[in-house]
């Protein structure tokens, strides 16, 4: 399926959401950046709250496009191993640039005013990203909102490899 755009994909992905139209329970967040656009679609299409998810692609030090994991702003890093190894990276390298992202979002976030999610304790959260290559992000957006008390979490996004979309 080809999108116009990311709030084209968002409002296709509400027509497939359409049971959480104006659920009482359910908040949609979005992974910056281009996830956001998405989720606002989707926001706007089933009458739901916005927030962003504060996670961010950890990319390897010195080729930030090659991305080996994703961290959030309170202590999830969900990385590949093997792929560190395979580069040379220690643990300790990984824990400096896991809080160099970390530090990187908070600031980010903080000049947003976006610091702070809504309470998710039992709630449906609709998770949304503009597209999943690695998985990571995704990974570590679904481990953020679970630790941080949602009840069920729903990943929606319109580009994804075949093993991975259902």
């Amino acid at each position: 399926m080809i999108f116009r755009d990311r709030v084209d994909a968002g409002e296709r992905l509400a027509a497939a959401l359409q049971r959480y139209r104006d659920a009482p329970d359910t908040v949609v967040l979005g992974i910056p950046r281009g996830g956001v656009v998405v989720a606002k679609a989707i926001a706007v299409e089933l009458y739901l709250p916005l927030s962003i998810c504060p996670v961010r692609k950890l990319g390897a030090p010195g080729n930030s496009e090659l991305a080996i994991g994703a961290v959030d702003d309170d202590g999830v890093l969900v990385f590949d191993r093997k792929l560190s190894r395979h580069i040379g990276l220690t643990d300790e390298d990984l824990a400096r640039a896991a809080e160099r992202q970390r530090a990187e979002l908070r600031a980010w976030l903080s000049a947003l005013g976006a610091g702070t999610l809504p309470p998710l304790d039992g709630r449906t959260v609709i998770l949304t990203d503009d597209g999943v290559a690695t998985g990571y992000t995704a990974q570590a957006g679904v481990e953020t909102v679970r630790r941080r008390g949602a009840h069920r979490v729903v990943l929606a996004v319109p580009v994804a490899p075949p093993d991975t979309a259902e």
